[in-house]
């Protein structure tokens, strides 16, 4: 009996000391992509300048590419991986964090005022996106035609915004940016050196969540709409808080937009392309109208005042919870 009493200790301790190296890997995984996508940020922006774009092409592309770098290598891994329910739930709840948690946090800090061009057009393509994309995944599958689909949009996307860019140039609204100290070969060396540990940090964030999701009979789906979808928007919140915090809060919402609109089309995009991704019922049920009532639920808010104002965050952060909580409900 005793040697019974001995042996259920040492396995329970044995279970806590792999439960501690697991979450001592996740909270190094997080705190990696966290640092990484900073350096990919500030090398890719430092090689923009030496090219001459102007600050609204490099928030555009650069910096939306660089905070969606991520999700893009997570997916990727996860879907290399075999878990397809975990790359599908990145991309889906880093689109709701990012407006439920991230813009409803950056309002709270300080009202988040809308540019037009956000409104007109950023807006409206971030809801179509978001309406393309569960059409695409009523089969059940978004598969590699589709994710080239979702390349494409976000290509013209692109061209179109850096056409656009350059009447706004031209008439002095927008101002060249300055060139950084950062040499262009250091940069490169950077950018590459960032991308390595990206890719790693992604890696080792998947491989963590699932070995914690499977200890405690946690779905995959579950784990990529909460952890790894907070732990890769990590960037985005970063961004969007400082600019409320430094008093350029107009620049948040465009940057929770550009992201989901990155998001969608070249996260899941390329996702898809190198190995297609099944939709679960759960997803389509909940998590895809989710994704889109988070969207639209902005147009109301933004339509009334023009900002987000602080009790309108305290809502989206609300909603998100109540979101989590239903989520948590629904694959338990």
């Amino acid at each position: 009996m005793g040697d019974c009493v001995g042996l259920f200790f040492v396995h329970l301790f044995a279970c806590d000391s792999h439960m501690l190296g697991d979450l001592s890997s996740l909270f190094i995984a997080v705190a990696l992509l966290y640092g990484t996508a900073e350096l990919l940020l500030k090398a890719s922006i430092s090689l923009a300048q030496r090219i001459g774009l102007t600050k609204r092409v490099i928030g555009l592309t650069i910096v939306a590419f660089g905070t969606s770098a991520p999700e893009i290598f997570v997916c990727v891994v996860a879907a290399l991986e075999g878990r397809q329910d975990i790359a599908m739930g990145n991309v889906l709840g880093s689109n709701i964090a990012n407006i439920g948690l991230v813009l409803g946090g950056a309002a709270l800090i300080r009202p988040i005022h809308a540019r037009r061009r956000v409104l007109t057009r950023d807006m409206p393509l971030m809801l179509a996106a978001t309406v393309g994309m569960l059409v695409m995944a009523m089969d059940g599958l978004v598969g590699r035609l589709d994710g080239a689909l979702l390349l494409l949009g976000l290509s013209v996307f692109v061209v179109s915004s850096i056409r656009g860019d350059r009447g706004y140039t031209a008439t002095g609204e927008v101002e060249p940016v300055e060139n950084r100290v950062i040499s262009l070969p250091v940069a490169l060396c950077l950018l590459l050196l960032a991308l390595v540990g990206i890719a790693y940090a992604a890696s080792l964030l998947v491989n963590s969540a699932v070995a914690i999701g499977q200890k405690l009979g946690v779905p995959d789906l579950l784990i990529g709409l909460t952890v790894v979808a907070i732990g890769t928007s990590l960037p985005e919140a970063a961004t969007t808080w400082l600019a409320s915090i430094r008093r350029h809060e107009e620049l948040g919402l465009g940057n929770v937009v550009g992201s989901n609109i990155y998001n969608i089309g070249a996260v899941l995009g390329l996702t898809a392309i190198l190995r297609p991704l099944r939709v679960s019922p759960s997803s389509l049920r909940i998590d895809m109208p989710a994704a889109l009532l988070f969207g639209v639920a902005l147009i109301p808010i933004l339509a009334t005042s023009g900002r987000v104002r602080r009790r309108e965050g305290l809502l989206l952060i609300v909603g998100y919870l109540s979101y989590v909580a239903l989520t948590y409900g629904a694959n338990i």
